[in-house]
């Protein structure tokens, strides 16, 4: 770009800055605007669902290892709804009348990092409560639980896919997430 160009794309955008050639503005103490509404967040029932449903996903296949001994497995199982999910449902969570469950999640991995069997217990049946609690919110129909079937069998089918290649085990974590989104993904079959 030749000199004259940059300089040119420079005072446009210094008088743009600057308010040139926007209109007059209105005499002090004046509004000329109306207040201004602020949407209410669209809200996607189906994707909160699935969501909370990968969640759901990843707490039973790290309580399952834990279970079976599995600490470190369960412990980066544990973290994954708060590293990997959490933090976008805020504002569902705020739409829907929620405070969330953050302290819940967080309480949940600590007990399976101290290794406490009696407090993973424990902490594992109040989150699934709590996430049963945010789910009763929507009002789900058979097509809607039909499409977080579909969704959670999906994503399952990614991980699997990542998990097992060439019909042997290559990925054990991936694995163990498909495991645990094809077990939320059935027990969403039979509620529905």
């Amino acid at each position: 770009m030749s000199v004259n160009r940059r300089c040119f794309a420079a005072a446009c955008a210094l008088l743009a800055g600057c308010g040139v050639g926007d209109a007059p503005s209105a005499p002090e103490g004046t509004s000329t605007t109306a207040p201004v509404e602020v949407p209410a967040p669209q809200l996607d029932d189906a994707t909160y669902l699935y969501r909370l449903g990968l969640m759901r996903g990843h707490l039973f296949v790290g309580n399952a290892l834990f279970e079976h001994g599995e600490t470190m497995a369960a412990g980066t199982h544990s973290k994954h709804p708060t590293d990997e999910l959490y933090a976008p449902m805020a504002t569902e969570f705020a739409a829907r009348g929620s405070a969330g469950f953050a302290a819940q999640l967080d309480a949940h991995a600590a007990a399976v990092a101290a290794g406490d069997e009696d407090e993973v217990a424990q902490r594992y049946t109040e989150l699934l409560a709590t996430i049963a609690d945010n789910e009763a919110v929507v009002d789900v129909s058979p097509r809607l639980a039909a499409e977080v079937i579909v969704r959670l069998v999906a994503e399952a089918a990614e991980e699997y896919a990542i998990g097992i290649v060439d019909g042997k085990p290559a990925n054990a974590h991936e694995y163990q997430d498909a495991y645990g989104f094809t077990q939320v993904a059935i027990q969403w079959a039979r509620r529905a």
